[in-house]
Formats: C-alpha cells, sequence, structure tokens
C-alpha cells in the first residue's frame, strides 16, 4: 500500500521503476513463464527460494509452485 500510495502521489514513478508495464514486457514476460514451467522438472540444482511477502506481481503460490516441481532440492 505504501508502495501505491508513493507512484500515486508521483505521476513520474519512484526513481529506479518504471511509471507502466509495457504490454510487450508483459507478452514476454508470459513466454518466459511457459517455457520456464516446461523446463522445472529437470532442474536440480539445489535451489533457495525468497518470496516477498507484499509482492504485486507475484503472488504467494508461484513460489510454493516451483518448490513442488522442481526437479532437485528446495
Amino acid at each position: 500500500d505504501r508502495i501505491r500510495r508513493l507512484l500515486a502521489e508521483n505521476g513520474n514513478g519512484i526513481r529506479g521503476t518504471l511509471p507502466a508495464f509495457p504490454v510487450d514486457t508483459l507478452h514476454q514476460n508470459l513466454k518466459l513463464f511457459k517455457a520456464t514451467k516446461a523446463i522445472l522438472p529437470d532442474i536440480a540444482t539445489p535451489t533457495l527460494l525468497i518470496h516477498a511477502r507484499d509482492d504485486d506481481l507475484s503472488g504467494p503460490n508461484n513460489p510454493l509452485y516451483i518448490q513442488r516441481n522442481i526437479g532437485g532440492p528446495c
């Protein structure tokens, strides 16, 4: 909520962030997610997952999905 408020108060966004999310970037992200899901079972490297509780872009189920579907220890 604090970040949303700061973005709303400063129409240009916060230094180091984009004022908007480009649609082309969203399309590329969706392609990346699909490709990553396909190879997740083949990843055998031990993995540490760290996820922010207040992440606006990635829900709390995403790290759980990775933990359940990755091929190596997590």
